[in-house]
Order: C-alpha cells, then sequence, then structure tokens
C-alpha cells in the first residue's frame, strides 16, 4: 500500500508550555487558530483530531508574536509544513508518524507543534444477531439446529466491535479488530468492495471481506430492514451485517433453502 495514498487522520497535540523569548518585550503569546476561524483556537491541554478523507490539507493561522514568524519542521518525511502569507501553515501528510513544528518569531518567542498522523478508524458495535432461514420443508428440530449452527458462525458476540482501520484514501483495505469475548484477537486484514446499488430490493451499500486465520468472512453491508430480503422505505435504521450462509451449511440441512446472518451494527468513528 503505498503511503502517499492514506486515508490519514491529524491529531494535532500543543505542549503546555510555550517556549519563552529572552527579550521583554510585551507582545502576546504565539497561539494558532484553525485557518480563517480565530474564535476556535487550539486548547493546550486537548488534542484536536483533523479528518483528511479527501487529501486536503490542514490550514492553520498563527497569532501573537512580533508578527515575524518561521517555522521549522524536524519530521519532513512525516509531514511537509509550509508557511505563507506570513501567517498561515500548511500541513500535507506524507506517511504515519509523529512530527515536531517549531513556530518563533524574531524575538525568539516559539511554540512547538507536535502532529500525529495516523489511520482512520471506524467503528461497528454489535447490538443483536438474528438468522433469516427458508426453507418450508425443514423440520422443527433441524431448523433450531440450523439456526445454533449459524450463530455459532458469527465470531463477534452481542455487545463486541469490529473497528476497521483504513489504509488507503478510498477506504476499501486495512486492518480490522475484532472485539468479542475472546481477549487478545489479533488484528485481521480485510478487503472492501463497494457496491452499484443495482439490485433494488437490497440497501447493500459493498460487501466487507475479512479474512481471519482459516476463515472468510464475506458480509454484505447496508441498511438494517428487520430481513435481508425486504425494502425498507421507513426512517433511518442500523446499520448490518448479512452473510449468505446457504452453501456453507446447505449439505448438512438439504431441505433448507436460503440461509443469512445477521448482525444488527451501531456505527462510530
Amino acid at each position: 500500500m503505498k503511503m502517499r495514498n492514506l486515508c490519514v487522520a491529524f491529531a494535532l497535540f500543543v505542549f503546555t508550555g510555550l517556549i519563552s523569548s529572552c527579550s521583554d518585550d510585551d507582545d502576546a503569546p504565539i497561539t494558532l487558530s484553525y485557518h480563517l476561524s480565530r474564535d476556535t483556537p487550539f486548547n493546550n491541554e486537548y488534542g484536536l483530531l483533523f479528518h483528511s478523507f479527501f487529501g486536503g490539507d490542514v490550514l492553520l493561522d498563527i497569532h501573537g508574536g512580533d508578527g515575524a514568524y518561521t517555522i521549522q519542521n524536524l519530521n519532513n518525511n512525516i509531514v511537509t509544513a509550509v508557511l505563507y502569507n506570513g501567517n498561515v501553515i500548511e500541513l500535507d501528510p506524507k506517511m504515519i508518524g509523529t512530527a515536531n513544528i517549531l513556530i518563533q518569531d524574531s524575538s525568539q518567542k516559539g511554540y512547538l507543534l507536535k502532529v500525529h498522523i495516523e489511520y482512520e478508524t471506524q467503528t461497528y458495535r454489535v447490538l443483536a444477531h438474528e438468522v433469516y432461514i427458508k426453507g418450508e420443508s425443514l423440520t422443527v428440530e433441524d431448523k433450531k439446529k440450523l439456526e445454533e449452527d449459524m450463530l455459532k458462525r458469527i465470531p463477534i458476540t452481542e455487545g463486541g466491535m469490529y473497528i476497521f482501520e483504513y489504509t488507503d484514501k478510498n477506504k476499501t483495505e486495512g486492518t480490522v479488530d475484532l472485539y468479542s469475548s475472546a481477549p487478545d484477537v489479533p488484528k485481521v486484514p480485510f478487503k472492501i468492495e463497494k457496491k452499484p446499488g443495482n439490485k433494488p430490493e437490497y440497501r447493500y451499500l459493498e460487501t466487507v471481506t475479512i479474512n481471519a486465520g482459516e476463515e472468510e468472512y464475506m458480509y454484505d453491508f447496508g441498511v438494517y430492514n428487520g430481513m435481508p430480503h425486504t425494502r425498507d422505505t421507513g426512517p433511518a435504521r442500523p446499520g448490518m451485517f448479512v452473510e449468505d450462509v446457504t452453501d456453507l451449511f446447505k449439505e448438512k440441512y438439504p431441505a433448507m433453502e436460503k440461509a443469512y446472518t445477521i448482525q444488527v451494527l451501531s456505527i462510530g468513528y
């Protein structure tokens, strides 16, 4: 994966101690704010998160000091920092990591900015498990056993989470943490295929393929509507992962016609 194609998040952390000047002038200390938004300055005690989903750079305005600013970037390989118009810094990510940028004026007042660049993540919390089974010839006992086998197939328990970390700008591949009842589950790779939306009976947006050791899970992701085979025209619902497990269980349960596992999801960032 090419680092220049990263879909990244910027976390900019400002040290609580500003670099003091050796002079006795009364200029205000150097501070930063979002570009053209001086009313939203950086708070020295908090980190600020920037999302750069579409490759846009981050712009910051410099305030205070005597106005004659210079910048020194100690980590150009991680992020480039360019000063233009005398008081605007443009940051452009290059790779994952942490960079230190020193801002000074002619009287040696200073401000040290720490820029942390990381991959974007997205969390899907599993709210509930459901199954859909079609097979009029299935016995009550076989249908119950099939349902139990299907639920065992789902790798995340109710209340668990999938935490996706996207390593490309199109958000189609990366790694995923599987947080379930089992502790210390390692990250595993995934890929996403965007759906063109050519099946009006479904609200599936994309297919997510997760490779977890010997198991591969292929989920259709879409809007939860109570059943995967009906179209929902009501208000917005939670998301869902739907896996077609018909072929997986057809030999054991030949009277079964269709079988889907459904994970109802709460989506967070």
